[in-house]
């Protein structure tokens, strides 16, 4: 995500480019103390870009200072360097990479006995995993971090992994200990009266509203989230929320109210050079296009979400772009490609070890196999589907279509 910096931020790196500069002559390039000044320049350097949402950029300047914070041996900044090369890959949305420099900071962290620092780093390695969607994993992170924001007694913090705890539940179906989770962040987020916090757990707890079938609470939860987001100033963050609102409108059939917020989701992040982001608006948009009965929009718009997801490697997401092309295919009537588009999507969701959305797909496909007649595998397509239904103790069944 690139954007244009503030004056200040500019002023900033351009200072510290002057400084840079002036530490490359011969004359400061002697002495131990003069190389860890540079370091540090590097470094700072490195984070600004990092704020600026520019992580090439940022990695180039994190890579020299990381050499020459590990020939000092200075565990310290060694760690915060590494702490951010994790960001830099973090931004990119290249998360293993961001991993294995977390795992490092870990380390170090344990070592110096560094129990804040080991907070942070067993937080972004949870949120790191949630975005592999490996939960499991996800939740023990977040889980030893809460344990030793208990043991220190930094009550403040830990309302962000309650947070984090909540989001993961939620990715797992398990709405009500989503819910008491998200609860746990708001009250905490009360006590210490962090209104500029509180819009996040807002707009999650009117999400789980939302999959929980419960419209008017979830409209009450994403309004009171994206008021405190416009009072902070928060434009770029009000822009998911504005998407979810589309998501609820679209869900009532308020098809105009919808399109409004999707375009206005749209805009921000085309504002602020969100590319990722721009995907999921992108899918929303085709989705409603579709529901309109907008077809070539709704190809249009599934296409140039498919285009960024790919660009950005991101195959889960794909499979479900495939999921809604095959919907598309199969109401013109052509077959072959809605099967293929379903197969495509069902791969991938299997990969992912998605249980739910793979139930999702099969009843896709037995819809599919029977407006071809060919019952036998409707059958077995539907079974296979009303099993995981069931496992997922899940009633509403019939939200095969029409997915974001």
């Amino acid at each position: 995500m690139n954007r244009l910096e503030s004056p200040e931020e500019q002023e900033q790196i351009d200072f510290l480019h002057r400084l840079l500069m002036e530490s490359n002559s011969t004359e400061h390039q002697t002495t131990g103390e003069n190389l860890r000044n540079r370091s540090d320049i590097l470094y700072q350097l490195g984070v600004a870009y990092l704020r600026n949402k520019e992580p090439f950029k940022a990695r180039e300047y994190l890579e020299e200072a990381e050499k020459i914070a590990d020939e000092f041996q200075d565990s310290s900044f060694h760690a915060e360097v590494l702490y951010a090369l994790g960001d830099s890959y973090y931004q990119q949305r290249q998360f293993n990479a961001a991993i294995a420099y977390y795992q490092k900071y870990l380390t170090i962290s344990q070592q110096l006995q560094n129990r804040h620092c080991e907070i942070t780093a067993l937080f972004q390695l949870g949120n790191a995993y949630l975005y592999l969607r490996q939960f499991t994993q996800a939740a023990t992170f977040y889980q030893q971090c809460l344990e030793i924001e208990q043991q220190i007694a930094d009550r403040n913090s830990s309302a962000s992994t309650y947070h984090q705890l909540g989001r993961v539940a939620q990715r797992l179906r398990e709405f009500e200990e989503a819910r008491r989770y998200y609860q746990q962040a708001l009250a905490i987020k009360i006590e210490f009266d962090a209104r500029h916090s509180l819009a996040s757990t807002y707009h999650q707890l009117g999400y789980v509203a939302q999959d929980l079938q419960e419209f008017e609470e979830a409209r009450r939860y994403y309004q009171q989230a994206l008021a405190l987001k416009i009072e902070f100033g928060a434009r770029f963050s009000s822009a998911s929320t504005y998407h979810h609102l589309g998501m609820l409108a679209n869900e009532l059939r308020e098809f105009e109210e919808a399109r409004r917020y999707y375009q206005q989701a749209l805009a921000i992040y085309i504002e602020y050079g969100d590319r990722y982001s721009q995907a999921t608006t992108y899918q929303s948009l085709g989705m409603l296009a579709y529901e309109l009965g907008e077809f070539e929009e709704a190809r249009c718009y599934y296409q140039q979400a498919l285009v960024i997801y790919i660009e950005y490697d991101d195959r889960y997401e794909q499979a479900r772009i495939h999921e809604n092309l095959g919907i598309f295919a199969q109401r013109l009537g052509e077959f072959k490609e809605a099967r293929c588009y379903y197969q495509q999507a069902l791969a991938i969701y299997i990969e992912y070890g998605d249980r739910y959305s793979q139930a999702i797909t099969y009843h896709a496909l037995g819809m599919l196999a029977e407006a071809e007649e060919n019952y036998p595998e409707a059958r077995v397509n539907l079974q296979t589907a009303l099993e995981i239904y069931i496992e997922y103790k899940e009633e509403y069944w019939g939200r095969w279509h029409g997915r974001c």
